[in-house]
Parts: structure tokens; C-alpha cells; sequence
């Protein structure tokens, strides 16, 4: 899981400005996609399998100064875990977006995650 988000954010920081929405949820499974311009060409899409929670907006843009994504560990996680009544074997993602703050994190927590990269959307 931490190659997957490594190369996640190696992809998004390539760019000048990546841009995301949430292109599907189910209850279960969360598509967000990612590029450019997001409605136009997208780039990247990233799916979280098993979703147990999620706090986000429909679109944002990333922070330029931060990772793209990261997974919350120790107290942080445990805390959202035990306050959202999280599963304890699901995975807390943090979505760093331009207007972060402690008040408003992006957060996904799910079992797994996987990206599909297309680099040439044509």
C-alpha cells in the first residue's frame, strides 16, 4: 500500500496544478479522478475498496506543498477511528488539498486502494 501511494503522489506533484473530484460512490467503493482539469482530462483515478468512512468535497485542487496523500497513523488514527466508529483494520487516508486546516481534512478510511494512471488521455 505504500508503493500505491508513493507513485500516487509522484504522479500528482509531476504536475503543475492536479485538480480532483469524486467520480463514484457506492457506499462501498470511492472513485476520485484527477488531472488538469478534471471535468476535461483526466489523469489519474484512484479507487478505495471496502470504504468505511468518508469527509470530502465534491472537487478540490491538491496542495502544492504537501504530499497528495498520506495514511494517518497513531493517535490521529485512532482517534477519527474511535470518534467515526471506524473498523479498526481499515486504513485512515488524509487527502491534502489546498485549503487544509485542522478543522477541514479530507479523509477516506478503507481497506484498500488502487490507481489506474493515464498518461495519455487524448
Amino acid at each position: 500500500m505504500i508503493s500505491k501511494l508513493f507513485e500516487i503522489n509522484k504522479i500528482v506533484s509531476k504536475e503543475l496544478w492536479f485538480d480532483f473530484a469524486v467520480k463514484s460512490f457506492d457506499g462501498f467503493t470511492l472513485t476520485v479522478s484527477g488531472g488538469i482539469d478534471v471535468y476535461n482530462k483526466q489523469l489519474l483515478e484512484i479507487t478505495f475498496a471496502n470504504v468505511s468512512f468518508v469527509s470530502l468535497k465534491g472537487d478540490w485542487k491538491r496542495n502544492d506543498e504537501l504530499n497528495f496523500i498520506e495514511i494517518l497513523t497513531g493517535e490521529r488514527s485512532e482517534t477519527l477511528k474511535r470518534k467515526y466508529f471506524i473498523e479498526s483494520y481499515h486504513t485512515v487516508f488524509l487527502l491534502n488539498h489546498e485549503d487544509l486546516t485542522d478543522s477541514n481534512q479530507f479523509i477516506v478510511a478503507a481497506e484498500k486502494i488502487d490507481y489506474i494512471y493515464n498518461f495519455d488521455n487524448s
